[in-house]
């Protein structure tokens, strides 16, 4: 009969080395295909020193199916055939000997994080200016501004570098007066007036030129004009015209017709014909009560007070003083005017015409001629050659109504009388007189009479 010799075995259950050997004994794992030897006797009650495993399927790499190697291992040649297989390696902690072969765990987390950038910038579908939006991401970008701040060329940068420049919002030119917008940029020019200046803190030079143009002064520290002065000095206060002046008592109120001028708001009217005297100024018009003007509402302006009148039937053209003294109470004292002028009271009459202050005769075409000498008859007109120059008319056709006594004429019409007709008065005529009773003639008889 055949003996049989079997040696110490694990058939199920976990991989691994037995816990003790004895010197030279054997075992052999089935879980694993490992063979194991107990080596020396240093052990524990002379066991052995060491247990090794020294063969089996399981103890050595083999070049077909997936195995796990534990343990440090050099590698000195090819692990795997390319394209063959994979090897599976425990984790590699941070700081571990750079021979250490690393899973795949391990070379991720360590990996350059530009490696997914770099992918995205391979997908990207456009050229230009590229930025990072997220971890693995970039896109395409350009350069931009609002609309009508910035003006920019080669916004993506692809042609040539980007340009940026100011858009332009005005023209270009010298102003003294600068309009702004929010960004600091000029949107508006133009020449500052006057008024517009912040007000000297020195003196003010001209130059020596003069200032024209200027307004009667209204308030105390106003510039006076050189005819605000000469009138001042004159003891004349001159006012703003009035539209019309009244020609008798008025109600103050209301829109109403003056001396035929249709009044309405806001027009200056003078009022100098109340029963109450010290109704009488200058006054504004309203649809209600009215007030007086500005410039007469104070007694001090009554004083000297002059105008124009610029409308009206009786009163256009006229000028009106105020003859109140200082010292007066508005409202109480009499307040009247009279004319100042009558430039627009004298008119021009039949044959007469006025050009500004001057009155000129109107001679008829033909007839009458007016000249810087005097008015003549024209020379043109019919008949005027055989007029001498006593007045005599020597010849032409008398066209006139007859002449009366009075005047060395006949009265009458004698054309129709006979030759060496002898005429008589009778009343305001000449007629012919009765031959033997007014007259002698041939057949007369002179009788001595009786007594």
């Amino acid at each position: 009969m055949v003996n049989t010799v079997r040696i110490k075995r694990r058939a199920s259950g976990n991989p691994g080395a037995p816990g003790v050997l004895e010197n030279a004994e054997l075992a052999f794992n089935e879980v694993e295909d490992v063979l194991y030897y107990g080596k020396g006797n240093g052990g524990s009650g002379g066991s052995a020193t060491n247990v090794i495993a020294i063969g089996g399927s399981g103890a050595y790499s083999t070049l077909a199916g997936n195995q796990t190697i534990s343990g440090a291992k050099t590698l000195t040649g090819q692990l795997l055939a390319a394209g063959a297989g994979a090897v599976t390696v425990p984790s590699v902690s941070q700081g571990s000997n750079d021979t250490s072969a690393a899973n795949t765990a391990w070379v991720r987390s360590y990996a350059q994080p530009v490696a997914a950038t770099l992918t995205a910038l391979s997908a990207l579908g456009s050229n230009g200016i590229v930025v990072k939006t997220a971890a693995g991401a970039v896109a395409a970008r350009q350069i931009e501004a609002a609309a009508g701040r910035l003006t920019i060329a080669n916004a993506d940068g692809i042609a040539a570098n980007p340009l940026l420049d100011l858009a332009t919002v005005g023209t270009a030119g010298t102003y003294s007066k600068l309009t702004t917008d929010a960004y600091g940029r000029v949107v508006a020019g133009g020449i500052a007036r006057l008024d517009e200046l912040a007000a000297p803190t020195a003196p003010v030079a001209l130059n020596g030129f003069r200032l024209t143009g200027l307004a009667d002064p209204v308030n105390a520290q106003d510039a006076a004009t050189k005819n605000y002065v000469d009138l001042t000095v004159q003891g004349l206060d001159p006012k703003q015209s009035v539209r019309a002046a009244t020609t008798g008592p008025v109600t103050l109120s209301g829109t109403q017709t003056i001396d035929g001028v249709a009044l309405v708001a806001g027009d200056r009217v003078l009022v100098k014909n109340q029963a109450n005297a010290s109704q009488n100024g200058i006054y504004i018009v309203a649809s209600g009560a009215w007030t007086r003007a500005a410039d007469m509402d104070v007694w001090s302006e009554f004083v000297s007070a002059y105008f124009f009148v610029e409308m009206g039937t009786v009163n256009a053209e006229m000028g009106f003083i105020c003859t109140a003294d200082a010292g007066g109470t508005l409202g109480s004292s009499a307040v009247n005017f009279v004319q100042f002028n009558g430039a627009g009271q004298v008119v021009a009459g039949d044959g007469l015409g006025k050009n500004g202050n001057s009155l000129f005769v109107t001679g008829t075409a033909n007839r009458i001629v007016a000249s810087g000498t005097g008015v003549d008859i024209a020379t043109t007109y019919a008949g005027q050659t055989s007029i001498n120059t006593l007045g005599t008319i020597g010849t032409g056709t008398w066209n006139a109504t007859i002449i009366g006594l009075a005047y060395g004429g006949t009265g009458a019409n004698l054309s129709g009388a006979s030759d060496g007709t002898i005429f008589k008065k009778n009343g305001s005529a000449l007629v012919p007189a009765t031959p033997g009773t007014d007259f002698l003639n041939s057949t007369s008889t002179i009788d001595g009479g009786v007594f």
